[in-house]
């Protein structure tokens, strides 16, 4: 039992990269749309997200109507 569980923080042994890969990414003023382009909100916020989760983007700003 205790080389089970010892061989599961073998892991954090190992030599970490001195600049790991970014794995999220964060906007300022941030906003929502629905798929129909009508804004969920437009108080602008703050936003989190993974970047392996990023599945499109788009350039420019959209903007509410």
């Amino acid at each position: 039992m205790r080389n089970a569980l010892a061989q599961l923080g073998d892991v954090f042994r190992q030599p970490q990269p001195v600049d790991p890969l970014p794995n999220y990414i964060h906007l300022a003023d941030a906003l929502f749309f629905t798929t129909d382009g009508e804004p969920i909100s437009l108080q602008p916020t703050l936003w989190r997200g993974r970047l392996a989760e990023v599945d499109g983007f788009v350039l420019g700003r959209l903007q509410p109507q």
